[in-house]
Formats: structure tokens, sequence, C-alpha cells
């Protein structure tokens, strides 16, 4: 698998896990890629829980934002990228996500793991 990095600006973002970006292909070439956040799996957007990741997402990906994408190459249904999405300030989104509570850790492979809604409230933060 051949990873590239590439300079982009957000476009949109449709779930919890999957948004589109502007690529900058270089030579004032750009593209449109539909991005499926490698290494994570939210919750669906039909689902309890669903909107309020793709909302979680939307918040860190504000349209016109500049980003880095990460290519690993076409999804497994060939219409998408799968890659990361790095913020200006280093972040990788679908840690993030994951670190939020909002997605679960997936290789892509195996049954998609969905992380439990609500977000379950840290015990250093109970009674507080």
């Amino acid at each position: 698998m051949s990873v590239r990095v590439y300079p982009a600006v957000v476009v949109s973002v449709h779930d919890g896990d999957t948004a589109t970006v502007s690529v900058d292909q270089g030579w004032s070439n750009s593209r449109l890629c539909v991005i499926r956040l490698w290494g994570m799996n939210a919750i669906e957007l039909a689902q309890p829980g669903g909107p309020e990741a793709r909302d979680h997402l939307m918040a860190m990906l504000p349209v016109g934002l500049p980003v880095t994408l990460i290519s690993h190459g076409w999804d497994k249904y060939g219409d998408r990228t799968d890659g990361q999405i790095i913020l200006p300030n280093g972040v990788d989104t679908g840690i993030q996500m994951i670190a939020d509570g909002y997605a679960a850790a997936w290789t892509g492979k195996g049954p998609r793991p969905v992380p439990p809604w609500p977000i379950p409230v840290p015990a250093s933060k109970e009674g507080a």
C-alpha cells in the first residue's frame, strides 16, 4: 500500500467518519475526494448518537479549513479514499474522534465496532 500526503481543504462532513475534501494535486489542479477516516468507525447517522458524532466531526472540520490528507488508497467499496485528516495543529481527526468517544478503533476487517452511546462519563467527572 502506498501512503501519500496531500494538502487539502474541507468541503463538507457527511457523518462521523466521512468527509469530502478538495485535494491539491499540484500545478493548480485540485480534486474533490470523499474520505473515509482510516482506523475507526463512528456511529451510523441513522442510529442514536450518529447525528452527534457527525456534529462533533463538523466542529473539528469546518468548511474551508486547510488540512493535510494522508491517503491510504481506495476503500473496500472503491468509491471513497481511506485516509487520515490531520488538522493544522497536527491532531489526527480519527484518533480524536476515538478519544472523545464518538468512534471506535477499527481496522476495516471483521465486525464493525460501535462506540457506546451515550458516551460514558469518566469516573473523575461524576459528581464534579
